[in-house]
Parts: C-alpha cells; structure tokens; sequence
C-alpha cells in the first residue's frame, strides 16, 4: 500500500505553489498518480533515479508518485541550478537532488511532511487551496548526513551558508 499525496501539481500562475489535497478529499484523490508515459519517465529519470528506482516499477509497469508529469520541467530547472555549484561532490549532489525529487513526488509524502500554511487557489485552478509552507520532518540522522555530505563545497562562502541547507538545520 502506498502513501497518501500531501500535493500534487502546480499553481499555473504560481509554480511556487502546489495543490494542496485535505482530509476532506476522496481516497481516491489522495492516492498517487500512475506514471506510465515513458518520455516523462525518462525526464523525471534524468535528477530523480534513485528516487524512482527506490519505490520501484508497479507490476502492470510505470510508477505511483505524488507529481504531475508537467511539473518534472519546473523541478528540473530548480535541481540544474545548483548543479555546477554541487555536482563537483558526488555525495552531495545525490542527496541534493533525493531531497527536492522525494518533496516533490514521494508517494509517502504525509509520512514527512504536513501542510504549515494554506491559501485560498485563484480562480479556476484544479483545486480549492495551494500549500504556501510545508512543515518538513526528517531524522536527525538523515538530517546530519545530508548536511555532512555538502558542508565542504565552496562557492566563495562555505557551503554551510548555503540557504538550500539551512532547513536542516532547523
């Protein structure tokens, strides 16, 4: 049995936002998406195989995840912008991108995360409210090696000013 979907897609005039799925929304609504095109496989494939490798194909083929094949092009622009920074240290740049691609489509996402603060949608968006803060819950454990792992990249400061990984450490 998979996760329940926190969210899902995005706010087409706000990328920064996601649709926000609640308690009063079907079982149904709340389950993952089955992904069977192979063309966004391959593309979500590109930054996020260990994540996909680590939930596994589903038996009839394709994944169950907490994403949209649409959002895949925001959030590979968001992971690119930071590889020339990151990649340089491969442990870094692998935990790096698990963490955006699991916030973005881990069909487990209500096991670590809940919506902090929510708002109202514009008009004809696919849902009623967008999640605008997400409360993160990660072990102290992953935490720590997550921040170990990148904490020696430079970038002219100290990567452990780097506001990517300032959450950790709150």
């Amino acid at each position: 049995m998979r996760g329940i979907c926190l969210r899902y897609n995005e706010d087409q005039r706000n990328k920064a936002l996601n649709c926000y799925i609640n308690e009063t929304a079907s079982e149904e609504e709340k389950r993952p998406i089955p992904w069977t095109n192979s063309s966004a496989i391959a593309k979500l494939r590109e930054f996020c195989a260990e994540t996909l490798d680590s939930y596994g194909e589903e038996p009839g083929g394709g994944y169950l995840l907490c994403c949209q094949p649409e959002q895949v092009e925001e959030l590979s622009g968001q992971i690119i912008m930071a590889k020339d920074i990151i990649a340089r240290c491969p442990s870094c740049w692998k935990n790096f991108r698990q963490v955006f691609c699991e916030l973005a489509c881990s069909p487990y996402q209500t096991q670590f995360m809940t919506a902090a603060k929510v708002e109202k949608a514009a008009p004809g968006e696919e849902r009623e409210y967008m999640v605008r803060e997400l409360n993160l819950y990660y072990t102290p454990r992953y935490a720590t090696r997550t921040y170990e792992s990148c904490k020696d990249i430079v970038m002219g400061v100290r990567i452990e000013n780097f506001w990517l990984l300032s959450f950790f450490l709150n």
